[in-house]
C-alpha cells in the first residue's frame, strides 16, 4: 500500500516519468489511518501492518497509475486525484479521490490488467 501526502520530499530521480518523491515511513499514521472508514475499526496490531507502507509525494499533474497497472492500493492522506479515462482525442474524468479516500483496490481484487484508466495528482 502507498500512502501519498506532502511531508519529507526526496527526490525520485529513478522515475522521471512519475516525477515524484519517496520518502521512507518514520511517522506514526494510526490517527490519519484511523480517520478513514476502511480502516476505522480495525485493532491497532493491524494499524501498525497498513503503517508499514510507503509514501509517495506526486507533484500536480503527475501519473500516480497508467492504464493496465494494477499492483498497488493507494490512500490518499492529502491533495487529489483524478481518475481520467483517454478515448483517442478526449479525457474524461472518471473520479476525483480526495484526502481519506483509497484507490486501486478494485483491479487488484478483481485482477483487471487491462483497465483503461490512469490516476493523475
Amino acid at each position: 500500500m502507498d500512502m501519498i501526502t506532502n511531508h519529507d520530499k526526496q527526490r525520485n530521480s529513478g522515475n522521471p516519468e512519475n516525477n515524484h518523491y519517496t520518502t521512507t515511513n518514520t511517522h506514526d499514521y494510526s490517527f490519519s489511518l484511523r480517520k478513514i472508514p476502511l480502516f476505522s475499526r480495525l485493532n491497532d496490531d493491524e494499524i501498525k501492518c497498513i503503517e508499514k507502507g510507503k509514501e509517495e509525494e506526486f507533484e500536480a499533474g503527475a501519473k500516480i497509475v497508467s492504464e493496465g497497472q494494477f499492483d498497488t492500493f493507494y490512500v490518499l492522506l492529502d491533495g487529489e486525484v483524478n481518475v481520467v479515462m483517454k478515448d483517442s482525442a478526449k479525457e474524461t474524468i472518471l473520479s476525483t479521490f480526495k484526502p481519506g479516500d483509497h484507490f486501486g483496490e478494485l483491479p487488484i481484487i478483481l485482477d483487471w490488467s487491462e483497465h483503461k484508466c490512469s490516476a493523475y495528482a
